[in-house]
């Protein structure tokens, strides 16, 4: 017969056991929830990645302090000069052979650069048009710190100074929306 000594070892043997299958078991349904979990967040970034793919997304470098600001939502907008490089990259021109919507070429980005109201004109009588850029992605200086954000519209005119425009001149708006 066993004593009481070895009939309680026994005993804690066998809830050891239990308790060993027990944990185990809601280890299984642990990790099958944070598997869920897990094939939920990859899906949605699969999904993300796709969606960025098909984006027309427009680069720009901004100072460190600008980028702050956008990224705690003190800055809705970002300016920036009619100078030739933005001109090229944000307009485009109607060739009238082609009967269609091109890219500026230098030259032709230069003659407005050197004059900014034609800008007006140009998009008023729809010589000039702004590309379609769905979205944004700021690079903070020359590090790899981005962040990507809708463009609700581009517009060319006056902006605010505080927000980092400059007084007296017309500039390119980028207005922006939701970060994705």
């Amino acid at each position: 017969m066993e004593s009481g000594k070895d009939y309680l070892h026994s005993k804690l043997f066998e809830v050891r056991a239990q308790i060993c299958d027990m944990s185990r078991q809601i280890s299984a349904k642990e990790a099958s929830y944070h598997n869920q979990i897990c094939d939920g967040q990859i899906e949605a970034r699969k999904k993300l990645r796709d969606m960025k793919k098909k984006m027309k997304i427009l680069d720009l470098v901004l100072m460190h302090k600008w980028y702050d600001m956008i990224e705690r939502g003190e800055k809705w907008v970002e300016y920036r000069k009619p100078i030739l490089h933005c001109i090229k990259r944000l307009l485009l021109i109607y060739d009238t052979s082609a009967q269609a919507y091109i890219d500026i070429d230098n030259i032709m980005a230069q003659a407005i650069a050197d004059n900014p109201k034609s800008i007006h004109g140009g998009l008023e009588k729809g010589y000039l048009k702004f590309k379609d850029y769905d979205a944004v992605r700021f690079r903070r200086g020359y590090t790899k710190t981005s962040m990507l954000l809708i463009i609700d519209k581009i517009h060319f005119g006056y902006g605010l100074s505080g927000l980092g425009a400059p007084r007296y001149e017309e500039v390119f708006n980028i207005e922006l929306g939701k970060r994705l």
